[in-house]
């Protein structure tokens, strides 16, 4: 079954330009459940996001063969650019709510997880160092569930052994639950995807 991958990218802050990149399940053929999930996300939670921040979508659609990874279409999606809503300080760039994504997927033994970083925030999204965004977050999450998100693990090669290398399909795995981490911000000192 294909995987739709759309992205997004917050500009406008000193110190830091932020990407977002998230994959779906649609179906329908012309991807617009997945597009209207993934903006209702952020625009849920772009009022909780520093002024000087300005969240785009990037105006196509990618279209993956699950299990190889090969793009098979590219479609247009309507332009998005959304300012954040915050007027108060923002936090350190580093601080970011963290969303996680839970699966019941394994692979190569272990539990398939995603997660999605919220930057930007600001003074009033924390109090005593705890993460308070809480209903533009259940928001987000409700709209995001609408869209069918899934955690896709690209296709790689692996060698068991000395035995000759083989691929390991991608698969696209079923978000079962969507949450936010509450107790603490996520702190990046790097980045992979």
């Amino acid at each position: 079954m294909p995987v739709i991958m759309l992205s997004s990218v917050f500009t406008g802050l000193a110190g830091g330009t932020y990407y977002n990149r998230m994959y779906f399940r649609s179906p329908d053929t012309s991807n617009t459940i997945a597009v209207a999930a993934y903006r209702d996300f952020w625009d849920s939670l772009m009022d909780k996001v520093t002024s000087e921040l300005t969240w785009t979508l990037n105006q196509e659609s990618v279209t993956i063969n699950e299990a190889t990874g090969q793009i098979t279409a590219v479609d247009p999606v309507p332009a998005k650019t959304r300012p954040g809503g915050a007027d108060d300080d923002p936090l350190p760039l580093q601080c970011q709510a963290l969303i996680r994504l839970g699966t019941d997927g394994l692979r190569d033994g272990k539990r398939v997880r995603g997660k999605i970083y919220v930057p930007g925030l600001t003074e009033s999204s924390s109090t005593n160092g705890a993460v308070t965004i809480g209903a533009a977050a259940t928001s987000a999450i409700a709209a995001l569930e609408d869209g069918n998100p899934v955690v896709y693990a690209r296709s790689r090669m692996i060698q068991i052994g000395g035995s000759l290398p083989i691929v390991l399909p991608g698969q696209a795995y079923d978000v079962q639950n969507i949450t936010l981490q509450t107790n603490k911000f996520a702190s990046l000192s790097s980045r992979r995807d």
